[in-house]
């Protein structure tokens, strides 16, 4: 794998799959990000068995190829590095150079990173103000500080063309 993307755009991949990276597992791949380059893109994907998020971003690709690295560790690379172009190297190290900075980070091997399913979904698009209203009006039932975390989450139904949000509480 060989790669070269803008630091603005990586940066921005991590900050929407980092809620997906693990802080507390004993399984190291959900703490790591799978960096897949193809067809002139860079795919960031992270998952912690719960929930997997992916980002895709242009990138000029000189070689295809996949590789798994820690999230935390890649996150504050990233973010270290000036508003430049990034390019990624993959050898036995993940090789990541900006400007006149560069590092070699390890990796793991891509098939210990879970794999994604490979059914099609359907894509939905709402607007983000009807989003908020409707988790605004069921989000004072969800209970911060519980031992039981059903009742510090919500539940989003998506059946047809119906969206339910639904969140409980011990007294609701």
């Amino acid at each position: 794998m060989k790669l070269g993307c803008l630091q603005k755009d990586l940066e921005k991949g991590i900050s929407v799959i980092k809620a997906a990276i693990a802080t507390k597992s004993i399984v190291e791949a959900t703490h790591c990000v799978l960096l897949s380059a193809k067809n002139s893109q860079l795919k960031l994907t992270a998952t912690n068995f719960m929930l997997t998020i992916s980002y895709v971003l242009p990138a000029k690709i000189d070689e295809e190829g996949e590789c798994v690295v820690s999230g935390a560790i890649f996150e504050n690379l990233v973010s270290s590095f000036s508003k430049d172009r990034i390019d990624l190297n993959l050898g036995k190290r993940l090789s990541v150079k900006c400007s006149k900075h560069s590092t070699n980070i390890p990796i793991i091997n891509v098939s210990d990173f879970p794999q994604q399913p490979t059914e099609e979904y359907k894509v939905i698009t709402i607007e983000s103000n009807k989003i908020l209203t409707a988790i605004k009006q069921v989000e004072f039932a969800c209970q911060v500080h519980t031992n039981n975390p059903i009742l510090g989450g919500m539940c989003i139904d998506i059946s047809h063309d119906n969206i339910t949000f639904v969140a409980a509480d011990t007294v609701r």
